[in-house]
C-alpha cells in the first residue's frame, strides 16, 4: 500500500508541472481618438470606469493599454464652450487581446 501511494504522490507532481498557479488576466487596449473644430479654452481629460483622469488633446489619440475585458464607461471632460457630439459619457465593450476605438468629435466655439 505504502508503495502505491508514493507512486501516486510522484505522479501527481509531475502532472503538476511548472505551473504557479496564477491566471493571466484577459486584457485589450482602448484607443481614443477626439476631432475637434473651433478653438478650445482648456485642456480635455478622458476617465474611464472613474479612475483618475488622463489629459488627450483637442485632436489627439490617447491609447491605454492592460484595460480589462469587458464593459467600461469612457466620459471626456471638456472645457467651457465645447460640446461633443453623441453620447457623453460612453459605454463600450473591450475584448482580449484586441483594441477598442473610441471617436469623440467636438465643437468649440
Amino acid at each position: 500500500m505504502r508503495r502505491l501511494f508514493l507512486l501516486a504522490a510522484a505522479f501527481w507532481v509531475l502532472a503538476c508541472g511548472d505551473d504557479d498557479g496564477t491566471l493571466q488576466p484577459a486584457v485589450g487596449t482602448l484607443q481614443i481618438t477626439t476631432v475637434t473644430t473651433g478653438a478650445p479654452t482648456g485642456e480635455f481629460t478622458i476617465i474611464v470606469d472613474g479612475a483618475s483622469p488622463r489629459v488627450i488633446g483637442p485632436s489627439a489619440t490617447l491609447s491605454i493599454t492592460d484595460v480589462d475585458e469587458g464593459s467600461h464607461v469612457v466620459q471626456l471632460t471638456l472645457p467651457a464652450g465645447c460640446t461633443a457630439a453623441d453620447d457623453n459619457p460612453r459605454t463600450v465593450s473591450v475584448t482580449a487581446p484586441n483594441t477598442t476605438s473610441i471617436d469623440f468629435v467636438i465643437t468649440c466655439g
